[in-house]
């Protein structure tokens, strides 16, 4: 029996799913440099365009913001990113300045998209744990990095589905 099949979540559409208001705890291991750190904060995803079938959201825009503790810094962090529809149902996801960054597609419940931006490999995997909950790891190598960082999302209450 596939137990990780047993605490994935299938969603049916990507985009409505993650809308809403997020408590966001990630946990970094930073190896290139020897150190660890977290980052507490909250992440919002707002609609920006609703259009298509059924007054759909077509774009929306993700803003996090928190406190980074890495080593020796303490300090606010904050992340922006586009999520834009596409027409099989899953996600695009852009940086601000335009440029894709990947596509997300949880109808089984989870996605492992991978971003080249060279000389470094973001390798990401989600896994939603339920309709509250879901998880990023992520993997990133390159000359000047080598971290894994580990996020837990939980819906704050009363927000989204």
């Amino acid at each position: 029996m596939d137990v990780d099949r047993l605490i994935r979540v299938e969603i049916h559409d990507t985009l409505a799913y993650l809308l809403g208001s997020w408590d966001v705890l990630r946990s970094i291991e930073d190896h290139h440099n020897a150190t660890g750190g977290t980052f507490v904060g909250v992440g919002r995803l707002v609609p920006l365009a609703a259009n298509g079938a059924r007054g759909a959201v077509q774009q929306a825009q993700y803003v996090e913001e928190g406190e980074l503790r890495l080593g020796d810094h303490i300090g606010s962090a904050r992340r922006s990113l586009d999520y834009r529809r596409k027409q099989d149902g899953s996600v695009a996801l852009y940086f601000l300045d335009g440029r894709h960054f990947v596509d997300l597609d949880l109808s089984s419940g989870m996605c492992a998209p991978e971003h080249q931006c060279a000389p470094d490999r973001y390798c990401i995997e989600i896994v939603v744990r339920s309709d509250q909950c879901f998880e990023e790891r992520w993997r990133v190598v390159g000359p000047g990095k080598d971290y894994e960082a580990l996020t837990v999302y939980s819906r704050i209450s009363g927000e989204g589905p």
